[in-house]
């Protein structure tokens, strides 16, 4: 069943401020899905018009309703197609979702972090998936169109929402927090990932912290507990992950099996669970500790907390192995920071069986004024760590290379991907595993599809 429960084109009409211009018998009728790309629209659709660099989704109405738009958010009438006229349609629907979210009586667990947001809530919805009906953040739907978006598809026999969270401006937490209305939260880390924007770690944890703005004080929080700075919020209701054990839950011991995943054994609140996990490398195990303490919090069982671990998978772009006919890729490259860009340097070099393991790095954006000296450091890790080749590509990523190099490092630099990638048959070998990550404007998918071809 797709259709809303209680929530009508009157209603979005209230919730945005905005003018109804069509037929008004309309006005009573429950909207199935909410969409911002007229392609997806269906019978009983609400298109929300978005005016975008390239693209006026204005000029897509006429497509939106021949797909079955019941009604359309717009800054402009649109001949006699029903509309709901608004100043900002971005505003607009922010303001329906916050209003739609208020109906709804169902748990909602906000993740946010540095790194690590969207691994988190992968393994967090395959546990909770063993118990209840689960409704989680599609790709990096995580900012203030797509959290919108994410609350406006959950179904009326939704019994769990998992929303990723993202920010890098002072505001932007506060707001996604008063849409999504969590009553639980879990934060991964605080890193250095938008230090140009926000200055200190300091400041990266205070604009983070502003998740709790909409949340009540003894709101349930899972925070890791071997970071520093997370360490330090005042918050009861509290339950901390990592590998020290003076954490509430922590690693007891683990074995990696390369890009096969790993087994652990975890000790949360005194009892013992063994599992096995499919998503390589041993950063994951924070996530699934986060997932350990959501499923414990939320009623499920022993068995059940372990069965959603071992189901977790791999999504494009966050530690994806893909093997193909000469190479084994870890399709890592969605986003970048110097922390994970070494959490994937130890995954490729503790991997056994390849004759060589590749990284193929690019830039890392948002990182400051010390941005230089941050690639430098991810190349100097890389030729401590043995990697066999590195392959730095972009402007800030000639640091990555002289950071190699000057460790005695084997590494090759390419101011673009195209360059790179016409000489690749020359630099690759059969057999290698390779590595690809950077911040997501560097567009490294490309890499991935033309090494898979």
């Amino acid at each position: 069943m797709t259709t809303k429960i209680n929530f009508t084109i009157r209603d979005i009409m209230a919730a945005s401020n905005g003018t109804f211009t069509g037929d008004c018998t309309l006005l009573d009728q429950q909207i199935t899905s909410t969409v911002i790309d007229s392609r997806k629209a269906g019978p009983g659709s609400l298109f929300v018009a978005i005016k975008g660099e390239k693209v006026d989704g204005y000029n897509y109405i006429p497509s939106a309703i021949e797909n079955g738009a019941l009604c359309v958010i717009t800054d402009r009438a649109y001949e006699d197609y029903p509309c709901v006229v608004v100043n900002d349609p971005v505003t607009a629907l922010q303001d329906i979702a916050r209003a739609y979210r208020k109906k709804l009586n169902i748990t909602v667990i906000g993740i946010t972090g540095s790194v690590g947001k969207t691994t988190t809530k992968e393994i967090v919805a395959s546990v909770l998936c063993q118990k209840y009906k689960v409704v989680k953040t599609e790709g990096n739907f995580n900012n203030g169109l797509g959290l919108p978006l994410t609350i406006m598809s959950i179904r009326p026999d939704t019994e769990v929402a998992v929303v990723e969270m993202g920010m890098n401006h002072f505001g932007e937490m506060e707001l996604l927090s008063s849409i999504a209305l969590p009553n639980m939260c879990i934060m991964t880390n605080i890193g250095i990932s938008h230090i140009e924007n926000l200055g200190s770690r300091e400041n990266i944890l205070k604009a983070k912290s502003e998740i709790f703005r909409h949340m009540s004080r003894t709101s349930r929080c899972i925070l890791n507990g071997d970071d520093d700075m997370l360490k330090t919020l005042d918050r009861p209701n509290r339950c901390d992950y990592g590998f020290n054990s003076d954490n509430d839950i922590y690693i007891e011991s683990f074995f990696e099996h390369g890009f096969d995943g790993t087994d652990f054994v975890a000790l949360m609140f005194g009892e013992r669970y063994s599992c096995h996990i499919s998503v390589p490398g041993r950063h994951v195990l924070f996530a699934a500790m986060a997932a350990m303490a959501t499923g414990s919090w939320l009623g499920l069982t022993h068995s059940q907390i372990e069965e959603g671990i071992s189901r977790a998978k791999s999504i494009s772009g966050r530690v994806n192995v893909i093997k193909t006919k000469k190479y084994t890729l870890i399709d890592d490259c969605y986003n970048a920071a110097p922390q994970s860009m070494m959490s994937g340097i130890d995954l490729l070099v503790k991997s056994d069986g390849y004759p060589r393991n590749v990284a193929i790095f690019g830039d890392m954006g948002e990182l400051g004024a010390e941005e230089k000296y941050l690639h430098r450091s991810v190349g100097e890790y890389a030729a401590k760590s043995k990697v066999d080749l590195l392959v730095a590509i972009g402007e800030l990523s000639r640091n990555i290379y002289a950071g190699s190099v000057e460790m005695g490092g084997n590494a090759l630099w390419f101011a673009t991907k195209e360059e790179f990638l016409s000489q690749a048959d020359e630099i690759l070998k059969d057999g290698d595993a390779i590595l690809i990550k950077a911040s997501h404007f560097m567009d490294f998918p490309k890499i991935v599809e033309a090494l898979k071809d």
